[in-house]
């Protein structure tokens, strides 16, 4: 990545700005690298891979870990219940304890994989909590935080067994308390997060929005190219069609595209073979307001609407009243 945008548009890239200048030969990139000192590029590389981001990130509490609950983020649930959390942290202590001169031996090279999973990970979960974040996202970390938690849960549970191998009807009592406790403090709470409703994507406005729009997919045959004004690619991809989110001109033109008008657009649209065009009052201004402000999204938007539908070079196909419209591109 560094031959290929420089060590500027790495660094760009962490920080979540786009940047293709270095591939299309422009020397905006070069620029703005000799612009600024070495010392500056790296604060600047040190504070894109520190800052945690993710829009769902934040500093967590003692309750998040130990106390799991039925409504979270259904994406990356978190917590781990009471007893699993318990039975974690005996099993960190044992292991420390009982291996503290020969965890780096071949034979339990596997719990030192999973302690430092788990470190590793509980790290990147809590990079809002600490001062330095080694994960991006970090509440995408805890799918990964969940796995050494519970390879060491279990551990711990056998451990714990072990110790009344002599004393089996005590030994099944502890068994069943257990699970009968991960199940009350941890399995009901994931059952709850598991069966429940995620709601359709964001940038509907509507309840009944994502359904209006899946009749209309529904009567295209498969990976149509179709074109929405809002820059929501994702969702003509959820649907089954086929629109461009990752490409370069794409992207381009979307970054000044409420200053084009009808003729420019339609000249994109067919240089990049889109069939379908599709304009959402709520959701284009929802977009354009946040890139390009809402000055000039009220003012510009409208004229765009109308510039569109008389300029003969798109035909009305289907239409939603209050929801959107899908025209051809002639």
């Amino acid at each position: 990545m560094i031959k290929k945008y420089t060590f500027h548009g790495f660094v760009q890239y962490f920080t979540g700005e786009r940047i293709f200048s270095a591939a299309t030969g422009s020397d905006s990139s070069v620029s703005a690298v000799t612009g600024s000192s070495f010392l500056e590029k790296i604060s600047e590389f040190r504070r894109a891979l520190t800052s945690p981001g993710g829009s769902g990130s934040r500093a967590y509490s003692f309750d998040d870990f130990f106390i799991a609950k039925g409504e979270n983020m259904i994406n990356n649930p978190i917590g781990f219940g009471l007893v699993v959390s318990l039975l974690v942290l005996a099993g960190v202590a044992y292991v420390l304890w009982r291996y503290r001169r020969s965890l780096v031996e071949p034979q339990n090279t596997w719990l030192g994989v999973t302690l430092f999973w788990l470190i590793y990970t509980f790290w990147g979960v809590n990079g809002q909590t600490f001062p330095i974040s080694i994960a991006r996202g970090p509440f995408r970390t805890w799918l990964l935080l969940a796995i050494p938690v519970a390879i060491m849960a279990a551990e711990s549970a056998v451990l714990l067994l072990s110790r009344l191998n002599r004393r089996k009807i005590l030994q099944a009592i502890v068994l069943i308390l257990i699970l009968k406790g991960i199940l009350l403090t941890s399995g009901y709470q994931k059952y709850q997060v598991n069966t429940a409703v995620w709601p359709t994507s964001g940038s509907f406005t509507q309840q009944n929005e994502p359904w209006e729009y899946a009749a209309w997919f529904n009567t295209l045959p498969a990976n149509a190219k179709v074109f929405l004004y809002s820059p929501r690619d994702k969702l003509v991809i959820g649907f089954g069609k086929y629109s461009c989110l990752w490409c370069e001109e794409v992207l381009d033109f979307r970054d000044k595209i409420i200053d084009q008008d009808a003729a420019a657009l339609h000249s994109f649209l067919k240089q990049q073979g889109y069939e379908y065009l599709v304009i959402n009052g709520r959701m284009d201004s929802k977009y354009f307001s946040k890139t390009f402000g809402e000055n000039a999204t009220s003012t510009l938007l409208p004229q765009r609407y109308n510039e569109i539908l008389n300029s003969g070079k798109f035909a009305p196909v289907y239409q939603k009243e209050n929801l959107f419209l899908a025209l051809r591109v002639l």
